[in-house]
């Protein structure tokens, strides 16, 4: 879902799709479970950065937005939390 994400955001940017450039973008970014976000924020990311999220890409679901904000804050910031004590 992140990949075609970043694709669809990709082809809006500049009108056509790079696959090359999804891939760049891809490991610039956070994707994944739980447990392999929370995993990459820790190893990628000094504890005192800050980090800009994006839960929506052009899918207009309201609902899944606030279900991935939702389990972003229950899921992934506590395990940050448990991986950096």
């Amino acid at each position: 879902e992140a990949r075609a994400a970043l694709g669809a955001y990709w082809t809006a940017l500049e009108g056509t799709l790079d696959p090359s450039k999804v891939e760049r973008a891809a490991t610039n970014a956070l994707i994944g479970n739980a447990e392999e976000v929370a995993r990459q924020m820790v190893e990628r990311f000094h504890p005192d950065d800050r980090v800009m999220l994006w839960f929506d890409f052009f899918n207009h679901d309201s609902d899944r937005v606030v279900a991935n904000m939702r389990a972003f804050m229950e899921r992934v910031a506590p395990r940050v939390q448990e991986l950096l004590a």
